[in-house]
């Protein structure tokens, strides 16, 4: 389902996959073997589903596409904005709010018109969410892919960091309670 019953190579870009992993490590340490089998075992379909649930669509508009890979590790063209905004989800407790740029609309005779509100939705439940984000926390501290970017004794922040084949992009989502 969703092509956890295809054969599908896939290999990490460091050699840190071969045994295993917490689930803390796994995401800590962005093992792509590892999260190939995480996401065997939850179900790729489930993935897919709560990502779109979070906000991540195609750059198109359109759902991602079903595959495992999408899946597991994000190989489908998404944008930056559906990135924060599912991230962001994590953020507010599980509760995904529909991005807007309106912050507030004034005629040119200072009238404040008002603005539509925003849609929101609890997607996922609050201690999904907090576990989520107590994860991710890892990945800017313990040894993570981003360890050192962050002074986070300073201000409290989670975030994962992923790349593409040999590099050619580097991606980072991150966020704290106010911001993603």
């Amino acid at each position: 389902e969703c092509g956890s019953n295809e054969p599908w190579k896939v290999g990490n870009d460091y050699a840190i996959g071969g045994r295993q992993m917490t689930l803390a490590e796994g995401i800590w340490k962005s093992s792509n073997t590892w999260a190939a089998q995480l996401s065997i075992e939850v179900g790729p379909c489930n993935v897919l589903d709560t990502m779109k649930k979070m906000g991540v669509h195609q750059a198109d508009g359109k759902d991602i596409e079903r595959t495992i890979s999408n899946a597991t590790l994000g190989s489908g063209t998404t944008t930056p904005l559906d990135l924060a905004s599912a991230f962001a989800t994590l953020a507010a407790d599980g509760k995904y709010c529909e991005p807007s740029p309106i912050v507030s609309i004034t005629t040119p005779d200072k009238k404040e018109i008002k603005v539509p509100k925003i849609a929101c939705k609890q997607v996922i439940s609050k201690d999904t969410a907090n576990a989520a984000t107590f994860l991710l926390k890892g990945t800017l501290r313990n040894g993570g892919t981003a360890d050192g970017n962050w002074d986070v004794n300073a201000r409290p922040a989670a975030g994962k960091t992923g790349t593409t084949e040999k590099h050619n992009q580097a991606w980072f989502v991150g966020y704290t309670r106010q911001l993603s």
